[in-house]
């Protein structure tokens, strides 16, 4: 069974580089990414894109119609700064597929990933 394919969005090289090491077990991260624009340039198949709030919200947001379309299949997880209901809230708000606080990312995602690319394959 292939490993899924994940992008890695984050402004900050530190916070990408540690998702990457986290799903490194579960998960092939085959980019990483400064912004949603940049992850539109990449040539290649992503199954999960892991973006950080800001990447999405405001004037990126249109960028993820842009996303959707490129990838129609592709899930959305964004990493939010905290695990109140309003993070919540604006996470559903983007459409995404989930949402993690990043200070939970690394003992969450990992299974949040399995159940959503399950989901994806019925």
């Amino acid at each position: 069974m292939r490993k899924t394919r994940v992008a890695v969005v984050d402004r900050v090289p530190l916070v990408r580089e540690a998702i990457r090491a986290v799903l490194a077990e579960s998960a092939q991260v085959v980019l990483q990414a400064d912004s949603l624009e940049d992850l539109l340039s990449w040539e290649g198949e992503v199954d999960v894109v892991v973006a950080d709030f800001g990447a999405c919200s405001g004037p990126h947001r249109a960028i993820l119609q842009d996303l959707r379309q490129r990838w129609p299949r592709v899930r959305l997880v964004v990493a939010t700064a905290g695990d109140e209901g309003p993070y919540a809230e604006a996470a559903h708000a983007l459409a995404a597929d989930a949402w993690v606080p990043k200070h939970r990312l690394g003992t969450l995602l990992p299974g949040l990933l399995e159940r959503l690319v399950a989901a994806t394959a019925r």
